[in-house]
């Protein structure tokens, strides 16, 4: 991670295409968010997505999925 380019979204969703097209149809984007809370918090992930989908936290996979385009 320590080579990815920052950068924030204006809303609470992140177009990866819009962002940084593809470079070609078998594009993969990563992105990681840090958050920072007092305490225990419960949180929810909302995800979209075309393709194969993996999302992990704190290390651990607690998401994957295949998608295909409508």
């Amino acid at each position: 991670m320590k080579t990815w380019a920052r950068f924030t979204a204006p809303t609470d969703t992140l177009h990866f295409a819009k962002w940084q097209p593809p470079a070609s149809e078998p594009a993969v984007y990563k992105s990681a968010v840090r958050v920072i809370a007092d305490g225990s918090r419960k949180a929810f992930l909302w995800v979209g997505a075309h393709g194969q989908l993996k999302a992990f936290l704190n290390g651990e996979k607690v998401m994957e999925e295949q998608r295909s385009p409508r």
